[in-house]
This record gives structure tokens, C-alpha cells and sequence, in this order.
């Protein structure tokens, strides 16, 4: 669903959409810390996503926003095959 979504959403994959996109992943981490089983694989996407958005836009990703999320996505299984987004390397 959040793939179809996207493409609704012109300002995502666009340099434009780094805002756009840590907007999502900052909204929808208060639920998927409290619930990763839930979100795992909506956060996953999201991740991906705001990786892109921010390549695009010339930004280096957020770590402190990133390494909470990024440390339950290496556990679950939503994360695996997703790309390569070793960030806190």
C-alpha cells in the first residue's frame, strides 16, 4: 500500500521530498516504537523512502532519528531485503 501511496505523492523521490519524508518517518515513529510488530514493515518502506528523499536532496540522513528505528528494523524480518541501509555503520 505505501508503494501505490507513493505514487500519489509527488513531492517523495524528488529533492523537495526529504521534508515530506522525515515528516512521515518522524509521525509514524511514535507508533512503531510502541509497536514495531505493527509498523514494522510500513517503517521499513518509509525508511527506504526518506534514504532516497534525502540522496536526492544532497542531505545526509538523520542518525539520531534513524538509529532507534534502524536498530528493531535489523531485527525483523519487514527489514530484511529492503536495501542497503546500513546508515550507523
Amino acid at each position: 500500500m505505501i508503494g501505490r501511496t507513493r505514487a500519489y505523492l509527488p513531492a517523495l523521490g524528488s529533492p523537495h521530498g526529504a521534508a515530506a519524508s522525515t515528516a512521515a518517518v518522524k509521525l509514524l515513529s511514535r507508533h512503531f516504537l510502541q509497536r514495531p510488530q505493527v509498523y514494522a514493515a510500513t517503517m521499513a518502506c518509509m525508511v527506504q523512502y526518506y534514504m532516497e528523499d534525502m540522496k536526492a536532496a544532497g542531505r545526509e540522513p538523520d542518525r539520531k532519528l534513524l538509529g532507534p528505528i534502524l536498530q528493531i528494523l535489523w531485527r525483523s524480518a519487514a527489514f530484511r531485503g529492503m536495501g542497503d541501509l546500513t546508515l550507523l555503520d
